[in-house]
């Protein structure tokens, strides 16, 4: 798909380049299309500070030591699919 910048849009991402920001107008213009596309959709999501307590219980129980290693885990699956006698 080819998208024609305004002007002024062409400008600023040239400007953002000859300030070494970004390497091209290109570069310049995809990460500030995802920023806004990122920043829209978080604001489509709404009010996360319902995280904050989950998030800290998380971060407590691995400071405890609370976790379990990927070789935990798949000796736990070898487990369950073990023949049965």
């Amino acid at each position: 798909m080819v998208i024609k910048l305004r002007p002024e849009h062409q400008k600023a991402l040239e400007t953002f380049v000859a300030q070494g920001r970004y390497r091209s107008v290109d570069e310049a213009h995809d990460q500030l299309l995802n920023a806004a596309l990122t920043a829209d959709y978080l604001e489509s999501v709404g009010d996360l500070s319902w995280l904050k307590p989950l998030i800290d219980e998380a971060e407590a129980s691995i400071a405890r030591g609370d976790v379990s290693t990927l070789n935990d885990i798949a000796a736990d699956g070898q487990k369950i699919l073990a023949p049965q006698p």
